[in-house]
């Protein structure tokens, strides 16, 4: 699972895709990340989707971003079923809408974030400055690994 998580993190950042496309391949890291920690990690996990990007951030002390951070269905969740189930990306056809339009987020880079951090912290422990550092900034933040 870690080499098909960082597949799908790599598939995710081709400059050449669609937005959607690449929120799918982060949704899917997210989703591998989750299935290690199961394995991992004694029990309760979180019933759904909406949950599950909370719960592995406070797991390993990463900040929660504010699109994960709600009761139910987070903002990715919500998301995510259309987009599979329904080709609607953004409640438009896939292809035809941005996330984040007029705004200075930006949903893909921030899940990216998660990832790489989730990734660190399953592979070498949650003790490095690395995964505890926001999720929401381009800042460059150095990983010293001992």
């Amino acid at each position: 699972r870690v080499e098909a998580t960082i597949e799908a993190l790599f598939l995710a950042q081709n400059p050449r895709q669609l937005q959607f496309e690449g929120f799918m391949f982060l949704y899917t890291a997210l989703d591998a990340c989750f299935a290690m920690m199961k394995d991992m990690l004694p029990g309760p996990y979180p019933r759904t989707h909406g949950e599950r990007t909370k719960w592995m951030c406070e797991q390993y002390s990463i900040p929660v971003p504010d699109w994960a951070d709600t009761d139910g269905g987070t903002e990715i969740a919500v998301m995510r079923n259309p987009t599979i189930h329904e080709g609607l990306y953004m409640g438009e056809p896939l292809g035809f809408a941005i996330e984040g339009r007029g705004s200075n987020r930006n949903l893909n880079l921030q899940m990216q974030a998660v990832v790489c951090r989730l990734l660190v912290a399953i592979l070498v422990g949650a003790g490095s400055d690395y995964v505890k550092s926001a999720v929401t900034s381009r800042q460059n933040i150095g990983l010293r690994l001992l």
